[in-house]
């Protein structure tokens, strides 16, 4: 009799644990960057870019669950006619010049030389085409974090 109410106390405990989750909600703005006596200053973003212009990405994640949420990595993808400006994701982003498929602080490419001969070379961060942050912590329930990203549009 202990044994089948210890199992039904277990049985139903299951759907209660079960719900509860990390649950992480992903928002993105952009900016517009100047540079105003030598300090780059964020503005509002008009609907419509020039070429040259400098745009910041701000990426906020928010923890609506009620549990951390851990191994937090954000990915985006950097589109044709934008080049990523080097150093402005930061410090624990990781880079990706094949769509996702590998990922590197220092990506490599393929260059083929005149002569035929195939050597690889570090990749500019022009040729990045993905970015992807790993959270330093888990993100605690109703926290946000904050990734951000610079690219020229071309």
């Amino acid at each position: 009799m202990r044994f089948l109410w210890l199992a039904a106390l277990i049985f139903a405990l299951i759907p209660c644990s079960a719900l509860a989750a990390a649950h992480v909600e992903l928002a993105q703005s952009a900016s517009l960057v100047e540079t105003q006596n030598g300090t780059l200053i964020a503005k509002p973003l008009n609907a419509i870019t020039k070429p040259g212009q400098r745009v910041r990405y701000t990426i906020v994640a928010h923890n609506t669950g009620d549990h951390p949420a851990a191994n937090l990595a954000p990915v985006v993808k950097i589109p044709a006619g934008e080049r990523y400006v080097d150093g402005s994701a930061g410090s624990n982003a990781e880079y990706s010049v094949d769509g996702g498929k590998t990922w590197s602080v220092a990506p490599m490419v393929r260059v083929t030389n005149p002569g035929g001969t195939v050597t690889p070379r570090r990749a500019l961060p022009a040729e990045f085409d993905a970015i992807r942050w790993t959270a330093p912590a888990a993100l605690a329930p109703g926290a946000r974090m904050t990734f951000a990203y610079d690219v020229i549009f071309e």
